[in-house]
C-alpha cells in the first residue's frame, strides 16, 4: 500500500493519515465551541427562568392590586350614589328656605371629593 495514487506522490496510507489528522483537530475544535455554546445557553436558561419568577410575582401583584382596585371603584360609586341624593333633598330643602347651598360648607366640601372620585374612577378599569 505504499505505491504512489492516481492523486500524486502521496500513498493511500499517507492520505489517511492526513484525513485522521484532520478529522481529530476539526472535531476538537466543534467539541469545544459546542461546549462553549451549551455553557451559554445553561446560563441563559437560567436568566430566563428567573426572569420568569420575577413577572410571574409582578402579575400576581398586579392582578390582586387591579381586583382591590375595581372592588375599591364599585364601593365609590354606592357611596357617591348616596350622596347625590342627599344632595337632591338638601338643594330641595334649601330652595324652599331661600338659601343657597353654595353656602354650606359641607357641601362644597363634599362636592370636591367627589369631583376626585370621579378622576379617579374613570381611570380604573371595569373589569
Amino acid at each position: 500500500m505504499n505505491k504512489p495514487t492516481p492523486f500524486g506522490k502521496k500513498t493511500f496510507a499517507e492520505y489517511e493519515k492526513e484525513v485522521n489528522d484532520y478529522k481529530e483537530f476539526n472535531l476538537s475544535k466543534v467539541e469545544r465551541v459546542e461546549l462553549s455554546l451549551i455553557g451559554d445557553l445553561e446560563k441563559e436558561t437560567t436568566a430566563v427562568k428567573n426572569q420568569l419568577k420575577k413577572m410571574q410575582k409582578s402579575a400576581d401583584n398586579f392582578l390582586a392590586a387591579k381586583k382591590d382596585a375595581i372592588s375599591e371603584r364599585e364601593k365609590s360609586f354606592t357611596i357617591s350614589q348616596k350622596s347625590f341624593k342627599i344632595f337632591d333633598k338638601l338643594e330641595a330643602a334649601t330652595k324652599e328656605l331661600g338659601l343657597k347651598i353654595k353656602d354650606i360648607p359641607a357641601y362644597n366640601e363634599l362636592r370636591k371629593v367627589q369631583d376626585e372620585i370621579i378622576k379617579v374612577y374613570q381611570t380604573v378599569p371595569s373589569k
